[in-house]
């Protein structure tokens, strides 16, 4: 009766710890609304903000925007990118772009499109996934953006305005102000990575040693 008893609690674990681990990974959505700062640098302005459990941080750790991160890529005091890091490792499923249009422009002085937006995943200090593109050239251009399962298991996550590259400039092109490109971001879907099926294994086997040790305890009294 004692060994089924001991079957059963380990098989009971086993199906416990499988179950957890086969549950959808719950998704976050942090939506900043801690950051309420519009002015650039003011004082006392916080160097990070936290929410859900993510950190955001960025440099010069200006964050403007109501509910929003605003990110430039050069001129003023707003930060130039935002790092998101977790309780753990995560994913990036979706987010909000809002583009402010670009003055990069031609010969003519039209304005030309560029890729102003650079996410980056990393794992371990690696970068293990990134995606350019262009907000376009239009102010207030909306973009709900599906990252496609690209930017998974994650222990940091970059966004960063930049400012176009040489390739990007053609003769005569130049950047009329400063910043070239901005954005702001808003809605960030981040869900935390389920277990690992080695950690559940390694979760189930040390429950059964457990109950083993004990039982050999009890028959050496």
């Amino acid at each position: 009766m004692g060994a089924l008893r001991r079957f059963y609690l380990v098989f009971l674990a086993t199906i416990l710890l499988a179950a957890a681990a086969a549950l959808p990974a719950r998704a976050t959505t942090l939506t900043f609304d801690s950051v309420s700062n519009s002015c650039g640098v003011c004082p006392g302005f916080p160097t990070s903000v936290s929410e859900s459990g993510y950190t955001i941080s960025g440099s010069p750790a200006t964050f403007g925007g109501t509910g929003q991160v605003h990110l430039d890529d050069s001129g003023t005091s707003f930060s130039n990118y935002m790092a998101v890091t977790g309780p753990g490792r995560f994913s990036v499923s979706r987010v909000d772009i809002f583009g402010m249009g670009s003055a990069l422009v031609d010969v003519n002085d039209q304005p030309l499109a560029y890729n102003n937006v650079w996410f980056q995943g990393f794992r371990g200090g690696v970068s293990v996934a990134q995606m350019f593109f262009s907000t376009g050239t239009v102010a207030q251009n909306f973009l709900n953006m599906s990252l496609g399962g690209v930017f998974t298991n994650l222990d940091k996550f970059v966004i960063t305005a930049l400012w176009p590259s040489a390739a990007e400039m053609p003769r005569g092109a130049y950047c009329a102000n400063a910043p070239c490109g901005h954005f702001s971001v808003d809605n960030l879907v981040v869900s935390v990575v389920p277990l690992p099926g080695s950690l559940i294994l390694f979760g189930t086997g040390f429950f059964a040693l457990i109950i083993l040790v004990g039982r050999r305890r009890k028959f050496a009294a």
